[in-house]
């Protein structure tokens, strides 16, 4: 059972056409003025969703909602929407679906009875309401804005790369104009910083990685971070899954690693990758203690030292994994644009179809 369109042969030469243009794409959503698209600051709590790669920019407003504007601010599970809806009708929704995949429609039928809703989408309102007709009422009473962000398209491969680079900066934007209603702090023209330091990173020379780039596709893989830099790393661990077609890296804090990883790895094979948020003495302490141990272990470790030591070294990371990705498709002969299980996904990925069940 297939509800997706029939693919075309995809390389990594088309992936490494759309990492390329990612600066320029975040340049001109930095750039851009953004206003909180609803007509009130979220009163009774805010829920965020999204699925798929849509997921990490929806936990990632919600992180920086609740952590930096001080709003309540939660990521929500689009499957909560068929087990028994949140109370939305009291509620703030944000759904993130760029283009409106059917698990997507299970949260934009409760949208419409949102106390306020808003859609980040890669479609129009025309499109959208076109799609959902029943959020129109909504629309037209105001208690539903539509977000329409680039790129138009991303087809013809399972990973999509410019559209989350996109909807998290999105994500950020949104926070700064929640940020600038209630007077909390803002990252401000600081966002014009982010565009640049990925293109530093697209185009600079990279120090080889202790794990062969044909390794990449198999070898157990973890993401490691400080603090709560952690809670952003769920769409560079599936970015890896979905761009490798290997097993989902786990994601950790560097002091957990000592309790548990270190243990269930030890003498087996692991490399961890350690994004660290800056280069302060405390980051580089615990950098060279995490060496250290995972030496003991047999485990190799990549350090990422990102130039912003704030939510902002996100963008960074999820450049810095682009290129290590590239790299490890090219060592593969593989049509990335016929994935394994290609057509079999249909009874969960076309859920909404079959619901409420009958």
């Amino acid at each position: 059972m297939s509800i997706h369109p029939e693919p075309r042969r995809g390389d990594v030469g088309l992936v490494a056409r759309r990492v390329e243009a990612i600066p320029q794409l975040l340049r001109e959503q930095a750039r851009r003025p953004l206003i909180w698209p609803l007509r009130s600051v979220p009163a009774s709590g805010m829920l965020v969703c999204g699925v798929g790669l849509s997921e990490g920019p929806a936990r990632v407003l919600a992180e920086l909602v609740s952590r930096r504007v001080g709003l309540a601010a939660r990521f929500v599970p689009l499957s909560r929407f068929a087990i028994g809806a949140p109370e939305v009708e009291t509620s703030t929704l944000v759904v993130f679906s760029h283009g409106v995949c059917p698990n997507a429609l299970l949260a934009l039928r409760a949208a419409a009875r949102a106390e306020q809703a808003l859609v980040v989408t890669g479609l129009d309102e025309d499109e959208l309401v076109a799609r959902c007709a029943w959020l129109g009422p909504a629309l037209e009473g105001g208690r539903l804005a539509v977000l329409t962000i680039p790129p138009d398209r991303e087809d013809g491969l399972l990973l999509r790369v410019k559209t989350p680079a996109v909807a998290h900066m999105t994500a950020f934007r949104l926070a700064d104009a929640l940020a600038e209603r209630v007077g909390a702090p803002r990252f401000g023209l600081g966002l014009r910083e982010v565009p640049e330091a990925v293109a530093a990173l697209r185009d600079q020379r990279l120090k080889d990685s202790p794990l062969d780039p044909s390794l990449w596709l198999a070898y157990p893989i973890a993401l490691v971070s400080v603090g709560e830099t952690t809670e952003l790393l769920q769409g560079l661990s599936w970015k890896l899954m979905e761009g490798l077609w290997r097993p989902l890296p786990p994601v950790f804090e560097a002091l957990q690693y000592a309790h548990g990883p270190f243990q269930a790895y030890f003498g087996k094979p692991l490399h961890m990758i350690a994004l660290f948020a800056g280069a302060s003495p405390a980051l580089r302490s615990i950098a060279t203690q995490l060496l250290e141990v995972a030496r003991s272990a047999g485990h190799s470790v990549e350090a990422v030292w990102a130039v912003h030591a704030d939510e902002r070294a996100y963008f960074e990371f999820d450049a810095y994994l682009n290129r290590r990705l590239i790299d490890a498709l090219h060592t593969i002969d593989r049509d990335l644009g016929r994935w394994p299980g290609y057509g079999l996904d249909g009874p969960l990925y076309g859920f909404e179809k079959s619901w409420p069940p009958r």
